[in-house]
């Protein structure tokens, strides 16, 4: 079950996120979305798939990182075991939210039931100001990079 807000520094100042890999923080993932920015990366780790939306008839690319539901063949004991992570999978418990109007600025939301989000453990979002923690996934600039690939991309169409 997840539990998507709007991250603020008001009410989110004191929480933390793990940044290891473990497949109790949720990364025991068969695939995760990739960008066509992201290929040149991505091919050198991982099988890259493609998966067509029967539905809309939308494209999605997947970084492949096992063959059933729950396997992933890139974590081992110590962690992630691949040089590299697609930003969609690495910037998580974080995503970029949009609302009905097009016009409007996406925002960073946080699911609050991930495992990687906690009280305690972890590297605080905010310090004690309200400001971004230095060096936390979130201030990071692969989020404003993920953020401007995903709203830059739309969704492929198949013919």
């Amino acid at each position: 079950m997840t539990q998507h807000t709007v991250l603020d520094s008001l009410n989110h100042r004191h929480l933390r996120v793990r940044t290891d890999r473990a497949a109790a923080l949720g990364d025991a993932v068969m695939a995760c979305l990739v960008m066509p920015a992201e290929f040149r990366r991505a091919q050198g780790c991982y099988p890259i798939v493609f998966r067509r939306d029967l539905e809309s008839g939308t494209l999605s690319a997947l970084a492949l990182f096992g063959f059933e539901n729950g396997e992933n063949l890139f974590l081992g004991e110590h962690g992630w075991d691949a040089p590299w992570l697609p930003l969609a999978h690495a910037v998580q418990p974080f995503l970029i939210g949009r609302t009905a109007d097009p016009e409007a600025t996406p925002q960073v939301h946080i699911d609050l039931a991930s495992p990687r989000v906690a009280q305690g453990e972890g590297e605080r979002l905010f310090d004690d100001m309200g400001n971004p923690s230095p060096g936390t996934i979130w201030s990071n600039p692969s989020r404003s990079k993920c953020r401007r690939r995903m709203v830059r991309a739309g969704p492929c169409r198949a013919s």
